[in-house]
């Protein structure tokens, strides 16, 4: 299953390559106190994509302009957060923004005690 995002959602369900079918998803709306869990989400990713700059590792920026639009401003978050492509992939199939924001949160939560570690010098 392969999730993505342009001015709408939608999955493409797999057939023989290069065909699909593709099933339009609800819109991501943030429910109660998904403004405050995506300002969370945004200072992790931040914290960790500056952790990633200070060893010289290749990341997004840490100060990447995200859209207003919060629906929007998640899925970039889950775009340039420091994590490996089955992560991203664990994120975008999340068919609701609340797990998508509880997901990014462990990951980054993993992602930035690897980082302190590592910057530790350990």
């Amino acid at each position: 299953m392969n999730i993505g995002m342009h001015a709408r959602r939608f999955e493409g369900i797999h057939r023989p390559y290069p065909q699909a079918d593709v099933e339009d998803l609800a819109p991501c709306e943030l429910g109660p106190g998904g403004q405050e869990a995506l300002a969370a989400a945004e200072r992790q990713v931040r914290q960790a994509l500056a952790m990633r700059a200070e060893l010289a590792e290749p990341a997004a920026p840490y100060n990447v302009e995200l859209d207003p639009d919060p629906a929007v401003a998640l899925f970039q978050l889950a775009a340039v957060a420091p994590l490996g492509p089955v992560d991203h992939q664990r994120l975008l199939e999340a068919e609701d923004p609340s797990v998508l924001l509880a997901m990014l949160d462990d990951l980054m939560s993993e992602e930035i005690a690897v980082l302190a570690s590592r910057l530790a010098g350990n």
